[in-house]
Protein backbone atom coordinates (compact mmCIF):
# COMPACT_ATOMS: atom_id res chain seq x y z
CA UNK A 1 0.00 0.00 0.00
CA UNK A 2 1.44 3.85 -1.03
CA UNK A 3 -0.05 6.57 1.12
CA UNK A 4 0.94 10.19 0.17
CA UNK A 5 1.32 13.21 2.69
CA UNK A 6 0.59 16.42 1.59
CA UNK A 7 1.80 19.65 3.50
CA UNK A 8 -0.26 22.94 1.84
CA UNK A 9 1.99 26.07 2.39
CA UNK A 10 -0.24 29.83 1.78
CA UNK A 11 1.13 31.96 -1.10
CA UNK A 12 0.71 35.27 -0.47
CA UNK A 13 1.68 38.36 -2.94
CA UNK A 14 4.96 39.13 -1.46
CA UNK A 15 5.69 35.75 1.06
CA UNK A 16 4.94 32.34 1.74
CA UNK A 17 3.63 31.31 4.86
CA UNK A 18 2.44 27.93 6.93
CA UNK A 19 6.50 26.38 5.56
CA UNK A 20 7.13 25.06 8.51
CA UNK A 21 5.52 21.44 8.59
CA UNK A 22 3.87 19.94 11.68
CA UNK A 23 6.33 18.14 13.88
CA UNK A 24 4.66 15.15 13.84
CA UNK A 25 4.45 14.59 10.06
CA UNK A 26 7.38 12.84 10.04
CA UNK A 27 6.56 10.50 12.70
CA UNK A 28 3.44 9.22 11.18
CA UNK A 29 5.30 8.92 7.49
CA UNK A 30 7.75 6.69 10.04
CA UNK A 31 5.33 4.93 11.60
CA UNK A 32 3.12 4.05 8.32
CA UNK A 33 6.48 2.80 6.56
CA UNK A 34 7.08 0.59 9.47
CA UNK A 35 3.54 -0.84 9.06
CA UNK A 36 4.32 -1.36 5.33
CA UNK A 37 2.77 1.46 3.96
CA UNK A 38 5.11 3.37 1.60
CA UNK A 39 4.67 6.62 2.74
CA UNK A 40 6.11 10.03 1.06
CA UNK A 41 5.92 13.83 2.24
CA UNK A 42 5.40 16.04 -0.48
CA UNK A 43 5.97 19.72 1.24
CA UNK A 44 3.74 21.60 -1.71
CA UNK A 45 5.53 25.19 -0.71
CA UNK A 46 8.97 23.33 -1.58
CA UNK A 47 7.78 22.24 -4.69
CA UNK A 48 6.18 24.67 -6.40
CA UNK A 49 9.61 27.10 -5.11
CA UNK A 50 11.42 24.18 -7.20
CA UNK A 51 9.02 23.84 -10.24
CA UNK A 52 6.55 26.56 -10.26
CA UNK A 53 4.27 25.19 -12.59
CA UNK A 54 4.50 22.02 -10.20
CA UNK A 55 0.97 20.18 -10.91
CA UNK A 56 -0.25 18.56 -7.23
CA UNK A 57 -3.05 16.25 -9.07
CA UNK A 58 -0.43 14.96 -11.54
CA UNK A 59 1.82 14.05 -8.63
CA UNK A 60 -0.41 12.66 -6.86
CA UNK A 61 -1.98 10.54 -9.92
CA UNK A 62 1.78 9.11 -10.52
CA UNK A 63 2.21 8.12 -6.84
CA UNK A 64 -1.23 5.89 -6.99
CA UNK A 65 -1.62 6.01 -3.55
CA UNK A 66 -4.51 4.26 -1.55
CA UNK A 67 -4.86 7.05 0.26
CA UNK A 68 -4.11 11.09 0.45
CA UNK A 69 -3.73 12.83 3.70
CA UNK A 70 -3.37 16.52 3.93
CA UNK A 71 -2.24 18.51 6.74
CA UNK A 72 -4.58 21.11 8.48
CA UNK A 73 -2.56 21.49 11.26
CA UNK A 74 -2.63 25.57 12.20
CA UNK A 75 -5.62 27.55 11.36
CA UNK A 76 -4.24 29.72 8.45
CA UNK A 77 -3.85 26.45 6.64
CA UNK A 78 -7.77 26.39 6.35
CA UNK A 79 -8.67 27.59 3.04
CA UNK A 80 -5.18 26.38 1.08
CA UNK A 81 -5.97 22.79 3.11
CA UNK A 82 -9.29 22.63 1.25
CA UNK A 83 -8.71 23.99 -1.68
CA UNK A 84 -6.14 20.81 -2.27
CA UNK A 85 -8.93 18.71 -1.07
CA UNK A 86 -11.14 20.45 -3.82
CA UNK A 87 -8.70 20.15 -6.22
CA UNK A 88 -8.27 16.35 -5.70
CA UNK A 89 -11.42 15.40 -5.56
CA UNK A 90 -12.36 16.95 -8.68
CA UNK A 91 -9.01 15.66 -10.55
CA UNK A 92 -9.11 12.29 -8.92
CA UNK A 93 -11.99 11.14 -7.09
CA UNK A 94 -11.01 7.66 -6.62
CA UNK A 95 -8.66 8.71 -3.84
CA UNK A 96 -9.83 8.87 -0.85
CA UNK A 97 -9.05 11.96 1.48
CA UNK A 98 -7.60 12.29 5.42
CA UNK A 99 -7.11 15.56 7.02
CA UNK A 100 -5.45 15.60 10.26
CA UNK A 101 -3.96 18.28 12.62
CA UNK A 102 -4.80 20.10 15.46
CA UNK A 103 -7.29 22.52 13.49
CA UNK A 104 -8.89 19.28 11.59
CA UNK A 105 -9.04 17.72 14.97
CA UNK A 106 -10.92 20.22 16.43
CA UNK A 107 -13.55 21.01 13.48
CA UNK A 108 -13.69 17.32 12.34
CA UNK A 109 -17.52 17.17 12.53
CA UNK A 110 -18.30 20.31 10.34
CA UNK A 111 -15.32 19.06 8.13
CA UNK A 112 -17.17 15.91 7.57
CA UNK A 113 -21.00 17.38 7.70
CA UNK A 114 -20.15 20.49 5.42
CA UNK A 115 -16.81 19.32 2.93
CA UNK A 116 -18.09 16.51 1.12
CA UNK A 117 -14.36 16.51 -0.86
CA UNK A 118 -12.84 15.38 2.76
CA UNK A 119 -13.40 11.44 3.33
CA UNK A 120 -11.86 11.14 6.79
CA UNK A 121 -10.50 13.28 10.09
CA UNK A 122 -7.78 11.70 11.61
CA UNK A 123 -8.16 13.30 15.26
CA UNK A 124 -5.20 14.20 17.76
CA UNK A 125 -2.20 12.48 17.73
CA UNK A 126 -2.16 10.54 14.14
CA UNK A 127 0.56 7.65 14.33
CA UNK A 128 -1.15 4.73 14.61
CA UNK A 129 -4.76 6.32 13.82
CA UNK A 130 -2.99 6.95 10.22
CA UNK A 131 -1.58 3.44 10.49
CA UNK A 132 -5.01 1.99 11.19
CA UNK A 133 -6.99 3.57 8.52
CA UNK A 134 -4.84 2.50 5.97
CA UNK A 135 -5.46 -0.81 6.92
CA UNK A 136 -9.17 -0.28 7.10
CA UNK A 137 -9.32 1.18 3.42
CA UNK A 138 -6.61 -2.13 2.73
CA UNK A 139 -9.58 -3.81 3.53
CA UNK A 140 -12.41 -2.15 2.21
CA UNK A 141 -13.20 1.22 4.09
CA UNK A 142 -16.10 -1.26 5.51
CA UNK A 143 -17.79 0.05 8.26
CA UNK A 144 -16.67 -2.57 11.04
CA UNK A 145 -12.93 -1.97 9.81
CA UNK A 146 -13.20 2.13 9.92
CA UNK A 147 -14.93 1.76 13.33
CA UNK A 148 -12.39 0.18 15.06
CA UNK A 149 -9.38 2.77 14.11
CA UNK A 150 -9.21 4.85 16.83
CA UNK A 151 -9.69 8.80 17.12
CA UNK A 152 -11.20 8.13 13.19
CA UNK A 153 -13.79 10.61 12.02
CA UNK A 154 -15.89 9.10 9.60
CA UNK A 155 -19.12 8.87 7.47
CA UNK A 156 -21.71 5.85 7.91
CA UNK A 157 -24.66 5.75 5.45
CA UNK A 158 -23.98 9.37 5.64
CA UNK A 159 -24.22 10.09 9.06
CA UNK A 160 -20.61 11.70 10.90
CA UNK A 161 -19.36 9.15 13.63
CA UNK A 162 -16.34 9.90 15.87
CA UNK A 163 -14.35 7.18 17.09
CA UNK A 164 -12.87 7.65 20.40
CA UNK A 165 -9.99 9.33 21.71
CA UNK A 166 -8.18 5.86 22.44
CA UNK A 167 -4.92 6.43 21.03
CA UNK A 168 -2.00 8.91 21.86
CA UNK A 169 1.48 9.54 22.33
CA UNK A 170 2.72 7.90 25.72
CA UNK A 171 5.62 6.75 27.83
CA UNK A 172 5.25 3.32 25.93
CA UNK A 173 4.76 3.85 22.75
CA UNK A 174 6.74 7.07 22.03
CA UNK A 175 10.45 5.34 22.08
CA UNK A 176 9.39 3.43 18.39
CA UNK A 177 8.02 7.15 17.28
CA UNK A 178 11.19 8.66 14.86
CA UNK A 179 10.82 12.19 14.56
CA UNK A 180 13.38 13.13 12.34
CA UNK A 181 13.03 10.17 9.51
CA UNK A 182 13.62 13.05 7.02
CA UNK A 183 14.11 10.15 4.08
CA UNK A 184 10.50 10.13 4.07
CA UNK A 185 10.10 13.86 2.67
CA UNK A 186 10.88 14.62 -0.61
CA UNK A 187 13.36 17.32 -1.27
CA UNK A 188 14.63 17.38 2.69
CA UNK A 189 17.48 18.75 1.62
CA UNK A 190 16.11 21.70 -0.05
CA UNK A 191 13.28 21.74 3.16
CA UNK A 192 16.68 22.23 5.77
CA UNK A 193 18.55 24.69 3.59
CA UNK A 194 15.91 27.31 3.79
CA UNK A 195 15.28 30.01 6.76
CA UNK A 196 11.52 29.15 7.40
CA UNK A 197 11.99 30.54 11.79
CA UNK A 198 12.56 33.92 10.84
CA UNK A 199 9.62 34.80 12.79
CA UNK A 200 10.88 35.62 16.24
CA UNK A 201 13.64 38.24 15.15
CA UNK A 202 13.08 40.56 12.12
CA UNK A 203 16.76 40.89 11.95
CA UNK A 204 17.71 36.93 11.86
CA UNK A 205 19.61 36.39 8.38
CA UNK A 206 18.90 33.54 6.42
CA UNK A 207 22.64 31.98 7.30
CA UNK A 208 21.92 32.13 10.61
CA UNK A 209 18.61 29.99 10.37
CA UNK A 210 19.22 27.62 7.54
CA UNK A 211 19.28 24.15 8.76
CA UNK A 212 16.38 24.36 11.12
CA UNK A 213 14.44 21.54 12.84
CA UNK A 214 11.55 22.48 14.38
CA UNK A 215 11.17 19.69 17.26
CA UNK A 216 10.09 19.38 20.79
CA UNK A 217 11.38 16.88 23.43
CA UNK A 218 7.90 16.03 24.25
CA UNK A 219 4.04 17.00 23.83
CA UNK A 220 1.33 18.38 26.04
CA UNK A 221 1.10 21.60 28.67
CA UNK A 222 0.02 21.94 32.10
CA UNK A 223 -1.55 25.22 31.94
CA UNK A 224 -4.20 26.50 29.91
CA UNK A 225 -3.19 30.36 28.84
CA UNK A 226 -6.66 32.54 27.93
CA UNK A 227 -5.70 32.85 24.58
CA UNK A 228 -4.16 29.82 23.47
CA UNK A 229 -5.09 26.55 21.17
CA UNK A 230 -2.38 24.29 22.37
CA UNK A 231 -3.00 24.41 26.19
CA UNK A 232 -3.97 21.95 29.01
CA UNK A 233 -8.02 22.21 28.08
CA UNK A 234 -7.91 22.28 24.35
CA UNK A 235 -5.10 19.53 24.11
CA UNK A 236 -7.91 17.48 27.01
CA UNK A 237 -10.14 17.89 24.60
CA UNK A 238 -8.63 17.43 20.87
CA UNK A 239 -5.93 15.12 21.68
CA UNK A 240 -7.12 13.37 24.85
CA UNK A 241 -4.36 14.18 26.69
CA UNK A 242 -3.88 15.18 30.46
CA UNK A 243 -0.83 16.80 31.38
CA UNK A 244 2.32 16.72 29.54
CA UNK A 245 5.35 14.50 28.53
CA UNK A 246 8.87 14.43 28.07
CA UNK A 247 10.14 11.66 25.72
CA UNK A 248 12.68 8.67 26.92
CA UNK A 249 16.41 10.34 26.97
CA UNK A 250 17.43 7.81 25.04
CA UNK A 251 14.59 8.55 21.65
CA UNK A 252 15.33 12.51 22.01
CA UNK A 253 18.91 11.92 21.41
CA UNK A 254 18.71 9.23 18.48
CA UNK A 255 16.13 12.03 16.77
CA UNK A 256 18.36 14.87 17.32
CA UNK A 257 21.11 12.36 15.63
CA UNK A 258 18.92 11.29 13.23
CA UNK A 259 18.54 15.64 12.26
CA UNK A 260 22.42 16.45 12.42
CA UNK A 261 22.79 13.65 10.26
CA UNK A 262 20.29 15.02 7.94
CA UNK A 263 21.87 18.47 7.89
CA UNK A 264 20.13 20.51 10.11
CA UNK A 265 22.15 22.87 12.58
CA UNK A 266 19.48 25.02 13.84
CA UNK A 267 17.13 23.57 16.54
CA UNK A 268 13.79 25.16 17.43
CA UNK A 269 12.19 24.35 20.16
CA UNK A 270 8.20 25.17 21.99
CA UNK A 271 8.48 23.05 24.93
CA UNK A 272 8.93 24.34 28.42
CA UNK A 273 5.82 22.68 30.55
CA UNK A 274 8.42 22.39 33.77
CA UNK A 275 9.30 25.09 36.05
CA UNK A 276 13.45 24.99 35.92
CA UNK A 277 13.63 23.49 32.97
CA UNK A 278 12.93 19.73 33.77
CA UNK A 279 14.36 17.51 31.45
CA UNK A 280 16.19 19.86 29.51
CA UNK A 281 19.23 20.40 31.26
CA UNK A 282 19.75 16.74 30.89
CA UNK A 283 18.97 16.31 27.17
CA UNK A 284 21.42 20.03 26.26
CA UNK A 285 24.25 17.86 28.46
CA UNK A 286 23.52 14.28 26.33
CA UNK A 287 24.08 17.14 22.62
CA UNK A 288 27.13 18.67 24.45
CA UNK A 289 28.43 15.15 24.77
CA UNK A 290 27.64 13.54 21.58
CA UNK A 291 29.62 16.89 20.02
CA UNK A 292 26.53 18.79 18.29
CA UNK A 293 26.48 22.13 18.58
CA UNK A 294 23.18 23.23 18.17
CA UNK A 295 21.84 27.07 17.26
CA UNK A 296 19.45 26.85 19.47
CA UNK A 297 15.54 29.12 19.70
CA UNK A 298 13.79 28.09 22.85
CA UNK A 299 10.67 29.25 23.70
CA UNK A 300 10.53 29.95 27.50
CA UNK A 301 6.84 29.26 28.77
CA UNK A 302 7.81 30.04 32.32
CA UNK A 303 11.13 32.16 33.23
CA UNK A 304 13.95 30.54 33.01
CA UNK A 305 15.72 29.19 36.19
CA UNK A 306 19.80 30.53 36.58
CA UNK A 307 20.19 26.49 35.51
CA UNK A 308 18.66 26.40 32.43
CA UNK A 309 19.86 29.32 31.57
CA UNK A 310 24.04 27.57 32.03
CA UNK A 311 22.96 24.45 30.41
CA UNK A 312 21.64 26.47 27.61
CA UNK A 313 24.93 28.36 27.47
CA UNK A 314 27.27 25.82 27.74
CA UNK A 315 26.08 23.10 25.23
CA UNK A 316 24.99 25.48 22.14
CA UNK A 317 27.05 27.10 19.42
CA UNK A 318 24.23 30.43 19.96
CA UNK A 319 20.82 30.57 21.73
CA UNK A 320 17.78 33.28 21.40
CA UNK A 321 15.37 32.77 24.12
CA UNK A 322 11.92 33.73 23.25
CA UNK A 323 9.69 35.28 26.05
CA UNK A 324 6.05 35.92 25.94
CA UNK A 325 5.08 39.01 28.15
CA UNK A 326 1.98 39.75 25.97
CA UNK A 327 1.36 42.40 27.76
CA UNK A 328 2.83 45.30 29.61
CA UNK A 329 0.07 45.32 32.98
CA UNK A 330 1.20 42.80 35.58
CA UNK A 331 -2.30 41.91 36.59
CA UNK A 332 -3.75 41.56 33.18
CA UNK A 333 -1.12 39.13 32.14
CA UNK A 334 -2.36 37.33 36.02
CA UNK A 335 -5.46 37.14 34.60
CA UNK A 336 -4.67 35.38 31.44
CA UNK A 337 -1.29 33.78 31.41
CA UNK A 338 -0.48 30.22 32.97
CA UNK A 339 2.65 31.20 33.55
CA UNK A 340 2.58 34.26 35.40
CA UNK A 341 5.67 36.43 36.22
CA UNK A 342 6.01 40.06 37.08
CA UNK A 343 7.50 42.97 34.82
CA UNK A 344 10.42 43.58 36.99
CA UNK A 345 10.77 39.18 36.68
CA UNK A 346 10.82 39.75 33.30
CA UNK A 347 13.92 42.46 33.14
CA UNK A 348 15.97 40.31 35.75
CA UNK A 349 15.47 37.34 33.33
CA UNK A 350 16.69 38.95 30.12
CA UNK A 351 20.12 40.42 32.23
CA UNK A 352 20.84 36.32 33.39
CA UNK A 353 20.75 35.60 30.10
CA UNK A 354 22.37 38.77 28.81
CA UNK A 355 25.42 37.87 31.13
CA UNK A 356 25.05 34.28 30.07
CA UNK A 357 26.01 35.46 26.67
CA UNK A 358 22.49 34.47 25.35
CA UNK A 359 20.16 36.59 23.34
CA UNK A 360 16.64 37.45 24.12
CA UNK A 361 13.58 38.56 22.27
CA UNK A 362 10.25 39.37 23.53
CA UNK A 363 6.60 39.09 22.03
CA UNK A 364 4.53 41.43 22.77
CA UNK A 365 0.45 42.00 21.97
CA UNK A 366 -2.63 44.17 21.92
CA UNK A 367 -6.14 42.57 22.33
CA UNK A 368 -6.07 40.82 25.77
CA UNK A 369 -9.67 40.75 26.67
CA UNK A 370 -9.88 43.64 29.12
CA UNK A 371 -6.80 45.77 28.23
CA UNK A 372 -7.83 49.41 28.10
CA UNK A 373 -6.16 52.01 26.21
CA UNK A 374 -3.84 53.01 29.72
CA UNK A 375 -2.82 49.19 29.89
CA UNK A 376 -1.98 49.24 25.86
CA UNK A 377 0.55 52.52 27.16
CA UNK A 378 2.02 49.96 29.46
CA UNK A 379 2.93 47.69 26.86
CA UNK A 380 4.34 50.58 24.87
CA UNK A 381 6.96 51.30 28.07
CA UNK A 382 7.48 47.40 28.65
CA UNK A 383 8.71 47.65 25.00
CA UNK A 384 11.02 50.27 25.17
CA UNK A 385 12.60 48.80 28.78
CA UNK A 386 12.83 45.46 26.89
CA UNK A 387 14.70 46.92 23.87
CA UNK A 388 17.02 49.60 26.54
CA UNK A 389 17.75 46.09 28.19
CA UNK A 390 19.05 44.39 25.21
CA UNK A 391 16.29 42.18 23.63
CA UNK A 392 14.47 41.84 20.72
CA UNK A 393 11.35 42.73 21.09
CA UNK A 394 8.09 41.88 18.58
CA UNK A 395 4.46 43.80 18.49
CA UNK A 396 1.34 41.57 16.95
CA UNK A 397 -2.09 41.52 17.18
CA UNK A 398 -3.65 38.67 19.52
CA UNK A 399 -5.15 36.34 17.28
CA UNK A 400 -8.40 34.14 18.46
CA UNK A 401 -7.13 30.32 18.04
CA UNK A 402 -9.46 27.75 17.81
CA UNK A 403 -10.01 25.54 21.31
CA UNK A 404 -8.73 28.27 22.96
CA UNK A 405 -10.88 29.33 26.01
CA UNK A 406 -11.34 32.85 24.63
CA UNK A 407 -12.78 30.83 21.29
CA UNK A 408 -14.93 28.33 23.68
CA UNK A 409 -16.18 31.18 26.23
CA UNK A 410 -16.05 34.38 23.96
CA UNK A 411 -19.39 36.19 26.48
CA UNK A 412 -17.43 35.08 29.87
CA UNK A 413 -13.95 37.12 27.90
CA UNK A 414 -16.40 39.59 26.89
CA UNK A 415 -15.58 39.15 23.20
CA UNK A 416 -17.34 39.74 20.24
CA UNK A 417 -15.59 37.11 17.51
CA UNK A 418 -16.18 37.27 13.98
CA UNK A 419 -14.87 33.39 13.90
CA UNK A 420 -16.82 30.52 15.18
CA UNK A 421 -16.58 28.35 12.72
CA UNK A 422 -14.45 26.41 10.29
CA UNK A 423 -15.95 27.73 7.33
CA UNK A 424 -15.20 31.47 9.25
CA UNK A 425 -11.75 30.53 8.75
CA UNK A 426 -12.18 29.39 5.54
CA UNK A 427 -13.96 32.71 4.56
CA UNK A 428 -11.35 34.89 5.82
CA UNK A 429 -9.03 36.91 2.95
CA UNK A 430 -5.51 35.78 2.72
CA UNK A 431 -4.34 39.51 3.93
CA UNK A 432 -6.60 39.63 6.92
CA UNK A 433 -4.28 40.44 9.93
CA UNK A 434 -7.10 39.60 12.63
CA UNK A 435 -7.67 39.74 15.19
CA UNK A 436 -11.00 38.36 13.96
CA UNK A 437 -12.72 39.49 17.81
CA UNK A 438 -12.98 43.17 19.13
CA UNK A 439 -13.09 43.64 23.24
CA UNK A 440 -15.25 45.52 25.00
CA UNK A 441 -12.82 48.54 25.48
CA UNK A 442 -10.98 47.87 21.85
CA UNK A 443 -11.92 47.53 18.06
CA UNK A 444 -9.90 45.32 15.38
CA UNK A 445 -9.37 48.64 13.94
CA UNK A 446 -8.01 50.09 17.77
CA UNK A 447 -5.70 46.73 17.60
CA UNK A 448 -4.27 46.36 14.71
CA UNK A 449 -3.19 50.47 14.95
CA UNK A 450 -2.17 50.33 18.87
CA UNK A 451 0.50 47.21 17.66
CA UNK A 452 1.30 49.52 14.47
CA UNK A 453 2.09 52.39 17.07
CA UNK A 454 4.37 50.30 19.47
CA UNK A 455 5.70 48.51 16.74
CA UNK A 456 6.96 51.56 15.51
CA UNK A 457 7.92 53.27 18.20
CA UNK A 458 10.39 50.03 19.39
CA UNK A 459 12.03 50.62 16.27
CA UNK A 460 12.88 54.47 17.14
Amino acid sequence: MRALLLHPHRALRDRNEIMVMPLGLLSIAAHLAARGVDAAIHHLGIERQLVPRYDVAAAVAESDPAVVFVVLHWHPQVRPALQLAQLLERRLPQVPIALGGYTASYFARELLAEFPEVDYVVRGDGEEPAAALCAAIGAGATPAALGAVPNLAWRDAGEVRLNDLSWRVDEANAPALRHAAFEHLRHAEEYLARDLYADFNDAASAARLAGAFYYNPGRGCPVSCSYCGGGALPQLAIAGRRGFLFYPREKVARDLDEAWAAGARTWRASFDPAPGGGAWPAILAEEQRRGHRWRLVYDCWPLPSDELIGAIAGATAEAVLVLSPECGDDELRRRHRGFHFSNAELLDAVARMRRAGLEAHAFLSVGLPGETRAMVEQTAALARRLRDAGAGVSVCPMILDPGSPMFEHPDRFRIKPRVRRLRDYYRLHPDDPGPYYRTEPLSEADIRSAVDRIHREVRR
